[in-house]
Protein backbone atom coordinates (compact mmCIF):
# COMPACT_ATOMS: atom_id res chain seq x y z
CA UNK A 1 0.00 0.00 0.00
CA UNK A 2 1.61 3.38 -0.97
CA UNK A 3 1.76 6.16 1.57
CA UNK A 4 1.79 9.64 1.45
CA UNK A 5 5.71 11.34 1.87
CA UNK A 6 6.62 12.99 4.61
CA UNK A 7 7.10 16.70 2.81
CA UNK A 8 8.96 17.99 5.86
CA UNK A 9 11.38 15.07 5.92
CA UNK A 10 11.87 14.86 2.04
CA UNK A 11 12.98 17.41 -0.37
CA UNK A 12 11.30 17.04 -3.81
CA UNK A 13 14.02 17.28 -6.50
CA UNK A 14 13.82 19.36 -9.70
CA UNK A 15 12.40 17.63 -12.56
CA UNK A 16 13.49 18.40 -16.05
CA UNK A 17 11.48 17.05 -19.13
CA UNK A 18 13.69 15.24 -21.27
CA UNK A 19 12.25 14.60 -24.94
CA UNK A 20 13.97 11.66 -27.14
CA UNK A 21 11.97 13.12 -30.57
CA UNK A 22 13.65 10.53 -32.86
CA UNK A 23 11.79 8.13 -30.88
CA UNK A 24 8.46 9.65 -29.15
CA UNK A 25 9.74 9.15 -25.91
CA UNK A 26 9.16 11.95 -22.93
CA UNK A 27 10.22 11.78 -19.34
CA UNK A 28 11.01 14.02 -16.36
CA UNK A 29 14.60 13.12 -15.16
CA UNK A 30 16.32 15.11 -12.22
CA UNK A 31 19.39 15.76 -14.16
CA UNK A 32 20.62 15.45 -17.58
CA UNK A 33 20.86 11.62 -18.50
CA UNK A 34 23.84 9.63 -20.36
CA UNK A 35 22.49 8.08 -23.95
CA UNK A 36 22.71 4.39 -23.99
CA UNK A 37 21.88 2.08 -26.73
CA UNK A 38 21.53 -1.46 -26.99
CA UNK A 39 21.37 -3.94 -30.16
CA UNK A 40 19.37 -7.28 -30.05
CA UNK A 41 19.25 -10.08 -32.83
CA UNK A 42 15.73 -11.05 -33.68
CA UNK A 43 13.64 -12.89 -35.98
CA UNK A 44 12.76 -9.79 -37.95
CA UNK A 45 16.60 -8.52 -38.36
CA UNK A 46 18.22 -6.20 -36.21
CA UNK A 47 16.52 -4.52 -33.19
CA UNK A 48 17.94 -1.29 -31.63
CA UNK A 49 17.06 -0.25 -27.70
CA UNK A 50 18.05 3.48 -26.75
CA UNK A 51 18.35 4.81 -23.51
CA UNK A 52 18.49 7.23 -20.93
CA UNK A 53 20.32 7.16 -17.79
CA UNK A 54 20.35 9.34 -15.06
CA UNK A 55 21.26 8.91 -11.34
CA UNK A 56 20.22 11.25 -8.07
CA UNK A 57 20.59 10.92 -4.05
CA UNK A 58 20.85 6.94 -4.81
CA UNK A 59 18.23 6.12 -6.86
CA UNK A 60 19.06 5.15 -10.77
CA UNK A 61 16.54 6.72 -13.28
CA UNK A 62 16.30 4.74 -16.51
CA UNK A 63 13.94 5.46 -19.49
CA UNK A 64 14.16 3.54 -23.01
CA UNK A 65 12.40 3.26 -25.97
CA UNK A 66 12.57 0.72 -28.83
CA UNK A 67 10.35 -0.76 -32.50
CA UNK A 68 7.85 -2.94 -30.90
CA UNK A 69 7.58 -4.74 -34.28
CA UNK A 70 4.79 -6.53 -35.00
CA UNK A 71 6.71 -10.09 -35.53
CA UNK A 72 8.46 -10.39 -32.59
CA UNK A 73 7.47 -13.80 -30.64
CA UNK A 74 7.06 -13.48 -26.70
CA UNK A 75 10.39 -14.57 -26.02
CA UNK A 76 12.04 -11.83 -28.15
CA UNK A 77 9.73 -9.29 -26.81
CA UNK A 78 10.79 -9.75 -23.01
CA UNK A 79 13.85 -9.87 -23.95
CA UNK A 80 13.60 -6.25 -25.36
CA UNK A 81 11.84 -5.30 -22.13
CA UNK A 82 14.63 -6.44 -20.20
CA UNK A 83 17.50 -5.05 -21.67
CA UNK A 84 17.78 -1.76 -19.38
CA UNK A 85 17.72 -3.55 -16.40
CA UNK A 86 19.96 -6.48 -18.10
CA UNK A 87 23.02 -3.83 -19.55
CA UNK A 88 22.50 -1.18 -17.56
CA UNK A 89 21.92 -1.31 -13.59
CA UNK A 90 25.17 -3.31 -12.31
CA UNK A 91 24.06 -6.28 -10.35
CA UNK A 92 20.40 -6.59 -11.63
CA UNK A 93 21.14 -9.84 -13.72
CA UNK A 94 19.51 -11.96 -11.19
CA UNK A 95 15.47 -10.52 -11.11
CA UNK A 96 12.99 -11.89 -8.41
CA UNK A 97 9.61 -10.97 -9.90
CA UNK A 98 7.48 -9.73 -7.43
CA UNK A 99 4.01 -8.54 -9.00
CA UNK A 100 2.66 -6.89 -11.93
CA UNK A 101 -0.19 -4.79 -12.19
CA UNK A 102 -2.38 -2.50 -14.93
CA UNK A 103 -2.60 0.80 -14.19
CA UNK A 104 -5.17 3.59 -15.25
CA UNK A 105 -8.30 1.25 -15.52
CA UNK A 106 -8.50 -2.87 -16.58
CA UNK A 107 -10.51 -2.02 -19.81
CA UNK A 108 -8.58 0.62 -21.23
CA UNK A 109 -6.68 -0.97 -24.14
CA UNK A 110 -3.01 -0.02 -24.44
CA UNK A 111 -2.96 0.95 -20.45
CA UNK A 112 0.38 1.33 -19.01
CA UNK A 113 1.35 -1.90 -16.98
CA UNK A 114 3.81 -1.77 -13.52
CA UNK A 115 6.12 -4.59 -12.01
CA UNK A 116 8.63 -4.80 -9.28
CA UNK A 117 11.72 -6.54 -9.22
CA UNK A 118 13.87 -7.82 -6.06
CA UNK A 119 17.79 -7.46 -6.96
CA UNK A 120 20.60 -8.41 -4.93
CA UNK A 121 21.55 -6.51 -2.01
CA UNK A 122 23.68 -3.95 -1.96
CA UNK A 123 26.94 -2.17 0.09
CA UNK A 124 24.91 -1.64 3.48
CA UNK A 125 22.87 -5.03 3.01
CA UNK A 126 19.83 -3.29 2.38
CA UNK A 127 17.62 -4.83 -0.26
CA UNK A 128 16.59 -3.46 -3.35
CA UNK A 129 14.07 -3.24 -6.23
CA UNK A 130 13.51 -2.06 -9.56
CA UNK A 131 10.09 -0.53 -10.61
CA UNK A 132 9.15 -0.80 -14.31
CA UNK A 133 6.51 0.93 -15.90
CA UNK A 134 5.93 0.17 -20.01
CA UNK A 135 3.37 0.93 -22.43
CA UNK A 136 2.95 0.40 -26.01
CA UNK A 137 2.29 3.39 -28.35
CA UNK A 138 3.00 4.51 -32.35
CA UNK A 139 4.51 0.85 -32.75
CA UNK A 140 7.23 1.72 -30.06
CA UNK A 141 7.91 0.10 -26.33
CA UNK A 142 8.20 2.83 -24.06
CA UNK A 143 9.61 2.15 -20.40
CA UNK A 144 10.63 3.98 -17.69
CA UNK A 145 12.32 2.34 -14.38
CA UNK A 146 13.29 3.39 -10.67
CA UNK A 147 16.26 1.59 -8.94
CA UNK A 148 16.16 1.80 -5.21
CA UNK A 149 16.42 0.85 -1.98
CA UNK A 150 13.15 -0.99 -1.00
CA UNK A 151 12.12 1.57 1.72
CA UNK A 152 12.14 4.16 -0.76
CA UNK A 153 9.98 2.57 -3.09
CA UNK A 154 7.20 5.05 -2.20
CA UNK A 155 9.05 8.13 -2.62
CA UNK A 156 7.37 10.85 -4.25
CA UNK A 157 10.26 11.64 -6.52
CA UNK A 158 9.91 7.79 -7.84
CA UNK A 159 5.90 8.26 -8.22
CA UNK A 160 6.79 12.13 -9.92
CA UNK A 161 9.48 10.16 -12.23
CA UNK A 162 7.09 6.78 -13.27
CA UNK A 163 3.92 9.11 -14.53
CA UNK A 164 6.15 11.66 -16.39
CA UNK A 165 6.48 8.85 -18.86
CA UNK A 166 4.08 9.66 -22.16
CA UNK A 167 4.90 9.40 -25.80
CA UNK A 168 4.61 12.26 -28.17
CA UNK A 169 4.61 13.02 -32.11
CA UNK A 170 8.12 11.30 -33.31
CA UNK A 171 10.53 13.38 -35.34
CA UNK A 172 9.86 13.63 -38.97
CA UNK A 173 11.67 14.72 -42.00
CA UNK A 174 10.36 16.74 -44.88
CA UNK A 175 8.99 13.01 -46.58
CA UNK A 176 7.06 12.19 -43.29
CA UNK A 177 9.79 9.56 -42.60
CA UNK A 178 12.03 8.95 -40.04
CA UNK A 179 15.97 9.96 -40.96
CA UNK A 180 16.59 6.43 -40.71
CA UNK A 181 15.41 6.02 -44.14
CA UNK A 182 17.82 6.13 -47.04
CA UNK A 183 17.27 5.46 -50.66
CA UNK A 184 18.30 1.95 -51.13
CA UNK A 185 19.05 -0.29 -54.34
CA UNK A 186 17.54 -4.08 -54.68
CA UNK A 187 19.38 -4.94 -57.60
CA UNK A 188 18.62 -8.45 -57.87
CA UNK A 189 15.01 -7.32 -58.58
CA UNK A 190 15.72 -4.33 -60.38
CA UNK A 191 14.40 -1.42 -58.57
CA UNK A 192 15.46 1.28 -55.77
CA UNK A 193 13.30 2.81 -53.53
CA UNK A 194 13.15 4.75 -49.85
CA UNK A 195 13.86 2.07 -47.44
CA UNK A 196 15.14 1.85 -43.34
CA UNK A 197 18.30 1.02 -42.06
CA UNK A 198 16.46 -2.42 -41.43
CA UNK A 199 13.95 -4.80 -43.81
CA UNK A 200 12.74 -8.32 -42.93
CA UNK A 201 13.71 -10.99 -45.22
CA UNK A 202 12.09 -11.47 -48.23
CA UNK A 203 9.00 -13.45 -48.81
CA UNK A 204 8.82 -15.90 -51.89
CA UNK A 205 5.16 -17.23 -53.05
CA UNK A 206 4.79 -18.91 -56.02
CA UNK A 207 0.99 -19.17 -57.65
CA UNK A 208 0.49 -21.59 -61.17
CA UNK A 209 -2.26 -20.53 -63.39
CA UNK A 210 -3.06 -22.12 -66.90
CA UNK A 211 -0.30 -21.69 -68.93
CA UNK A 212 1.75 -19.35 -66.68
CA UNK A 213 3.01 -19.51 -62.91
CA UNK A 214 3.45 -16.19 -60.77
CA UNK A 215 7.10 -15.86 -58.21
CA UNK A 216 6.46 -12.90 -56.29
CA UNK A 217 9.17 -11.88 -54.28
CA UNK A 218 7.84 -9.22 -51.49
CA UNK A 219 10.49 -6.90 -49.53
CA UNK A 220 8.73 -5.20 -47.01
CA UNK A 221 9.09 -3.53 -42.94
CA UNK A 222 6.48 -2.65 -40.87
CA UNK A 223 7.04 0.62 -38.86
CA UNK A 224 4.85 2.27 -36.06
CA UNK A 225 1.88 0.54 -37.22
CA UNK A 226 2.20 0.89 -40.61
CA UNK A 227 3.61 -1.63 -43.27
CA UNK A 228 5.52 -0.82 -46.16
CA UNK A 229 6.26 -3.26 -48.88
CA UNK A 230 7.73 -3.90 -52.66
CA UNK A 231 6.07 -7.15 -54.35
CA UNK A 232 8.15 -8.19 -57.21
CA UNK A 233 6.10 -10.51 -59.54
CA UNK A 234 7.81 -12.35 -62.26
CA UNK A 235 5.50 -14.71 -64.70
CA UNK A 236 7.30 -17.49 -66.03
CA UNK A 237 6.23 -20.63 -68.53
CA UNK A 238 5.92 -23.48 -66.07
CA UNK A 239 6.43 -26.79 -68.22
CA UNK A 240 7.25 -27.56 -71.38
CA UNK A 241 4.39 -27.64 -72.42
CA UNK A 242 4.36 -24.16 -73.21
CA UNK A 243 7.94 -23.67 -73.82
CA UNK A 244 8.30 -20.39 -75.93
CA UNK A 245 6.83 -17.43 -74.19
CA UNK A 246 3.65 -16.16 -71.43
CA UNK A 247 0.89 -15.44 -73.33
CA UNK A 248 -0.70 -12.96 -70.37
CA UNK A 249 -0.32 -9.39 -71.54
CA UNK A 250 1.19 -6.38 -69.39
CA UNK A 251 -2.66 -4.91 -68.44
CA UNK A 252 -3.60 -8.65 -67.60
CA UNK A 253 -0.76 -9.34 -65.30
CA UNK A 254 -1.43 -6.05 -63.96
CA UNK A 255 -5.46 -6.59 -63.58
CA UNK A 256 -4.27 -10.58 -62.02
CA UNK A 257 -1.83 -9.05 -59.03
CA UNK A 258 -4.25 -6.33 -58.11
CA UNK A 259 -7.23 -9.17 -57.79
CA UNK A 260 -4.87 -11.57 -56.26
CA UNK A 261 -4.07 -8.82 -53.68
CA UNK A 262 -7.31 -7.81 -53.13
CA UNK A 263 -9.15 -11.41 -52.39
CA UNK A 264 -6.01 -12.62 -50.33
CA UNK A 265 -6.70 -9.83 -47.73
CA UNK A 266 -10.11 -9.49 -47.87
CA UNK A 267 -9.94 -5.58 -49.07
CA UNK A 268 -12.63 -3.94 -51.48
CA UNK A 269 -11.03 -1.71 -53.96
CA UNK A 270 -12.43 1.87 -53.24
CA UNK A 271 -11.05 3.34 -56.75
CA UNK A 272 -8.06 3.31 -59.12
CA UNK A 273 -6.58 5.78 -62.26
CA UNK A 274 -4.01 5.75 -64.20
CA UNK A 275 -0.56 7.00 -63.02
CA UNK A 276 2.80 7.86 -64.63
CA UNK A 277 6.24 7.69 -63.14
CA UNK A 278 9.68 8.73 -64.44
CA UNK A 279 8.68 7.06 -67.48
CA UNK A 280 6.93 3.94 -65.99
CA UNK A 281 3.11 3.92 -67.04
CA UNK A 282 0.91 1.86 -64.63
CA UNK A 283 -2.14 2.41 -62.08
CA UNK A 284 -3.03 3.23 -58.64
CA UNK A 285 -5.24 1.85 -56.24
CA UNK A 286 -6.69 2.32 -52.89
CA UNK A 287 -8.64 -0.41 -50.67
CA UNK A 288 -10.32 -0.80 -47.75
CA UNK A 289 -9.80 -4.19 -45.40
CA UNK A 290 -13.04 -5.09 -44.76
CA UNK A 291 -12.87 -8.71 -43.59
CA UNK A 292 -10.12 -11.59 -42.43
CA UNK A 293 -7.70 -12.48 -44.88
CA UNK A 294 -7.97 -16.06 -46.33
CA UNK A 295 -6.87 -19.04 -44.67
CA UNK A 296 -3.89 -19.32 -46.56
CA UNK A 297 -2.43 -15.38 -45.47
CA UNK A 298 -3.98 -15.87 -41.99
CA UNK A 299 -0.74 -17.60 -40.47
CA UNK A 300 1.52 -15.31 -42.83
CA UNK A 301 3.75 -12.88 -40.70
CA UNK A 302 3.92 -10.49 -43.41
CA UNK A 303 2.10 -7.79 -44.80
CA UNK A 304 -0.52 -6.01 -44.36
CA UNK A 305 0.06 -7.16 -40.52
CA UNK A 306 -2.14 -5.94 -37.78
CA UNK A 307 -4.67 -3.85 -37.34
CA UNK A 308 -4.19 -2.40 -40.71
CA UNK A 309 -7.61 -0.89 -42.30
CA UNK A 310 -6.71 0.85 -45.49
CA UNK A 311 -4.03 0.62 -48.73
CA UNK A 312 -3.17 2.24 -51.21
CA UNK A 313 -0.81 0.78 -53.80
CA UNK A 314 1.06 1.02 -57.78
CA UNK A 315 1.39 -1.40 -60.14
CA UNK A 316 3.97 -0.90 -63.33
CA UNK A 317 4.43 -3.69 -65.79
CA UNK A 318 7.83 -2.31 -67.66
CA UNK A 319 8.25 -3.37 -70.81
CA UNK A 320 9.60 -6.80 -71.40
CA UNK A 321 13.73 -6.21 -72.40
CA UNK A 322 15.41 -7.75 -75.76
CA UNK A 323 18.68 -9.93 -75.34
CA UNK A 324 20.51 -12.25 -77.97
CA UNK A 325 20.22 -15.82 -77.98
CA UNK A 326 21.69 -17.19 -81.21
CA UNK A 327 22.59 -16.84 -84.56
CA UNK A 328 21.20 -18.77 -87.23
CA UNK A 329 22.40 -19.33 -90.67
CA UNK A 330 20.86 -21.06 -94.17
CA UNK A 331 21.55 -21.28 -97.32
CA UNK A 332 18.67 -18.15 -99.44
CA UNK A 333 17.27 -20.62 -101.55
CA UNK A 334 15.90 -22.59 -98.63
CA UNK A 335 12.98 -20.80 -96.89
CA UNK A 336 13.22 -20.78 -93.34
CA UNK A 337 9.88 -21.05 -91.47
CA UNK A 338 10.77 -20.01 -87.48
CA UNK A 339 8.62 -20.66 -84.92
CA UNK A 340 5.44 -17.60 -84.86
CA UNK A 341 6.44 -16.82 -81.43
CA UNK A 342 9.52 -16.32 -81.65
CA UNK A 343 11.27 -12.91 -82.55
CA UNK A 344 13.87 -12.51 -85.36
CA UNK A 345 15.67 -9.67 -86.21
CA UNK A 346 16.97 -9.60 -90.01
CA UNK A 347 20.76 -8.59 -91.10
CA UNK A 348 22.14 -7.74 -94.11
CA UNK A 349 24.01 -10.38 -95.92
CA UNK A 350 27.15 -11.06 -95.15
CA UNK A 351 27.88 -12.87 -98.70
CA UNK A 352 25.73 -13.91 -101.43
CA UNK A 353 23.74 -16.96 -101.01
CA UNK A 354 23.66 -16.50 -96.86
CA UNK A 355 21.68 -14.96 -95.17
CA UNK A 356 22.29 -14.56 -91.50
CA UNK A 357 18.50 -14.04 -88.79
CA UNK A 358 19.57 -13.24 -84.83
CA UNK A 359 17.13 -14.42 -82.61
CA UNK A 360 16.24 -12.07 -79.46
CA UNK A 361 15.00 -13.65 -76.27
CA UNK A 362 12.42 -11.30 -74.67
CA UNK A 363 12.45 -11.53 -70.46
CA UNK A 364 9.98 -12.75 -68.42
CA UNK A 365 7.05 -10.19 -67.95
CA UNK A 366 7.85 -8.33 -64.51
CA UNK A 367 5.17 -6.66 -62.38
CA UNK A 368 5.92 -4.15 -59.11
CA UNK A 369 3.45 -3.85 -56.96
CA UNK A 370 4.41 -0.70 -54.17
CA UNK A 371 2.14 -0.51 -51.54
CA UNK A 372 1.27 1.03 -47.87
CA UNK A 373 -0.81 -0.19 -45.57
CA UNK A 374 -2.15 1.66 -42.48
CA UNK A 375 -4.68 1.52 -39.85
CA UNK A 376 -7.63 3.53 -40.45
CA UNK A 377 -7.49 7.20 -39.67
CA UNK A 378 -4.00 7.52 -40.75
CA UNK A 379 -4.76 7.29 -44.64
CA UNK A 380 -2.98 10.96 -44.97
CA UNK A 381 0.25 9.99 -43.56
CA UNK A 382 2.64 12.27 -45.69
CA UNK A 383 5.64 9.02 -45.71
CA UNK A 384 2.99 7.08 -47.68
CA UNK A 385 3.57 9.68 -51.13
CA UNK A 386 7.28 9.62 -50.39
CA UNK A 387 7.18 6.15 -50.24
CA UNK A 388 5.22 5.52 -53.46
CA UNK A 389 6.80 8.42 -55.07
CA UNK A 390 10.65 7.02 -54.79
CA UNK A 391 9.83 4.10 -56.66
CA UNK A 392 12.27 3.41 -59.50
CA UNK A 393 13.84 1.08 -61.73
CA UNK A 394 17.82 0.28 -62.10
CA UNK A 395 20.03 -1.93 -64.25
CA UNK A 396 20.26 -5.14 -62.93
Amino acid sequence: MRHEPDNEAEEEIPRRPFVASAGGLKVDFPSAPTELTAALKAGVGRVAVHGFRAEHDGIVYLAAYAECHARLDIDEYKTILDVPLDRWVPGAGRLRELGERLLRGQMIPGAPREADFGLSSRKGGHKWIARRRWMERQGFLYQAIAVMPATRAESADVARFLDSLESVPIAVDRRGLTPSWRRTRCGDDGFAILWPERFDDTLIRVVTAGAWTAAYHTYFVFQRSMGFAVTVVRYESPSLMHPVDVPIEAAEAMDDVRDRFLTDYGAECLGERPIHLRGLIGREFEARFTGPATAEAASRRHPPGPGVGYVRARVFAPHRRMSLLREITWDSLQTPHPDPDESFLEQPSRSKGDRIKVQLHRSPLRVFLIYVTTPNGRESHKGIESFLDSFDLVTL
